[in-house]
């Protein structure tokens, strides 16, 4: 009896030590890939920006300039990029496609 009561004992602590360990497992990866899901979501924004400025002074934009900055934002948008992007997404909407 007392050995099935030391090997309840070695499982309960086994059980309690995993959970621990899926906590911690857990946080660390949220931790990474937030820095990582940031920087996605700087690099989009400044793609989709230097897109817009390029093509702002004559508000006329190519195709597969537009296609390319709807693909871009909508990534953004998925990361949870912010509003400011999107302002410059409803002007482009309004350039003149070549």
């Amino acid at each position: 009896m007392d050995n099935i009561q030391q090997i309840l004992n070695i499982i309960a602590c086994v059980m309690t030590i995993a959970g621990g360990l899926f906590v911690v497992i857990g946080r660390l990866k949220k931790w990474l890939f937030a820095d990582s899901n940031n920087a996605f979501i700087a690099i989009l924004r400044s793609q989709i920006y230097q897109i817009y400025e390029q093509c702002k002074p004559d508000r006329k934009i190519s195709i597969y300039k537009f296609s390319t900055a709807n693909s871009l934002y909508d990534a953004y948008k998925k990361l949870g990029g912010n509003g400011f992007i999107q302002e410059l997404m409803i002007d482009m909407n309004e350039f003149k496609k070549e």
